[in-house]
């Protein structure tokens, strides 16, 4: 698969958040969502706005169906004025298993620290079938999110391999709206999301276009975070 590199955030006001935007105004309520939310014109879903914690990581391949082990990260979505900020905290995330080996049962933990951000917008679109889809677009700034698992006292082993962070995977250039294989000053990574009518389950959607994977088909990552 081919992977977005991390983009910076300095062109966000004029890329994805719009410009020329006074947030001492009044903002006009651009879009209604089917979860009776308003996307208003600095690209904003009050939906959106506060703390989830993810409950799974789930990602649909033709070759199979992989679930993440991690779950519990915090996603944080702000409303900044004319800015829309995220932050990411892994440090709820811990894994336990128990092996046997043949000296006995073997108990393995991984704990995961680390933030990661960025910005998003909310954009109403249409998917390739034509049906109504609210897309959002990240631009991350990095993380550092890191995975430490021991089977005693000590650590035994040092990764990155948490929940995946927003804005990891196939970009697009806003300018356009194709993928790009290289970073640019209007990219982004997309997603699509929805969002419960009473308000506590979101779901963000991730696809790779076939075209992308090696796999004969679309590979799709599914997470569900709630309040």
């Amino acid at each position: 698969m081919k992977h977005l590199h991390t983009f910076s955030v300095a062109a966000l006001a004029l890329v994805l958040l719009g410009a020329g935007c006074n947030p001492s105004l009044t903002l006009s309520c651009d879009f209604e969502t089917t979860w009776g939310s308003c996307i208003d014109e600095n690209k904003t879903d009050s939906a959106l706005l506060g703390n989830w914690t993810l409950q799974s990581q789930t990602t649909y391949a033709p070759n199979g169906t992989v679930t993440n082990p991690f779950n519990g990260r915090i996603l944080t979505f702000t409303d900044e004025g004319s800015y829309n900020g995220y932050a990411e905290n892994w440090e709820p995330e811990f894994v336990e298993t128990t092996g046997y080996t043949t000296d006995g049962q073997l108990t393995s933990t991984c704990d995961a620290i680390g933030t990661g951000g960025g910005a998003w917008a909310a954009v109403p679109g249409t998917d390739a079938a034509g049906n109504s889809v609210v897309e959002l677009r990240i631009v991350p700034e990095g993380n550092d999110a890191t995975v430490f698992c021991s089977t005693g006292a000590e650590i035994d082993a040092v990764s990155t391999a948490a929940s995946t962070p927003l804005g990891v995977g196939p970009a697009k250039d806003a300018s356009t709206g194709n993928y790009v294989t290289s970073p640019t000053a209007n990219a982004y990574v997309p997603y699509t999301y929805a969002i419960s009518d009473d308000g506590n389950t979101l779901q963000v959607i991730q696809t790779y276009p076939a075209d992308l994977t090696d796999q004969g088909g679309d590979v799709q990552t599914v997470f569900i975070f709630t309040r």
